[in-house]
């Protein structure tokens, strides 16, 4: 019996470890081709030169313009209690392990 599951195992471990592959994302001219028509001409204005490394600059909300969204934006982030709490862990962890009164009580 205990041979039986062994071979089972054995026969089954290939087509698990298949199951398991990652196939890599088409290139975007591949996807362009397949889901625009042959006759489609991409304007100039909407075709970048460079790639797009998919990092974001500081300061991007301010290339709106809105001074209203610019407040809405300082206020999230004066009210954000998660960032005020991330603030404070490194003091925290310093209070703790460097403090002689933490040293002693443990």
């Amino acid at each position: 019996m205990k041979t039986r599951h062994i071979l089972t195992s054995v026969f089954l471990a290939p087509f698990l470890l298949v199951a398991c592959a990652t196939v890599q994302p088409p290139e975007a001219e591949e996807t362009l081709a397949e889901v625009l028509p042959a006759a489609t001409e991409i304007p100039a204005e909407f075709q970048i030169d460079e790639v797009d490394t998919g990092e974001v600059d500081d300061g991007w909300i301010a290339t709106f313009g809105d001074a209203q969204l610019d407040a809405l934006v300082e206020e999230a982030i004066t009210n954000n209690l998660n960032l005020r709490a991330a603030e404070l862990q490194p003091a925290r962890l310093i209070v703790q392990q460097g403090s002689p009164v933490s040293r002693a009580h443990r």
